[in-house]
């Protein structure tokens, strides 16, 4: 309920949020972090967290979330 009251409240006020279409590459990166989580059950939490920054990194990479091209930094395109 909150949140819906502050989108009516900040699009009143001129601000434009982004279509949700724009979420598609994180939240896939995000489901297969989930899924390696998952299926490693890792108990130690230092290397779940590692594990979990890795699998979220290749995720974004493999949907496009981020490019990386040849003698160039890496790009976020989200």
């Amino acid at each position: 309920v909150r949140l819906a009251l502050a989108l009516v409240f900040v699009r009143r006020h001129g601000f434009h949020l982004p279509g949700i279409a724009r979420l598609w590459r994180p939240v896939l990166a995000t489901l297969g972090m989930a899924g390696a989580l998952g299926l490693l059950r890792l108990e130690h939490l230092g290397v779940a967290i590692g594990v979990g920054v890795l699998a979220y990194i290749l995720g974004l990479v493999l949907v496009g979330g981020i490019q990386v091209r040849r003698g160039a930094l890496p790009r976020l395109s989200l």
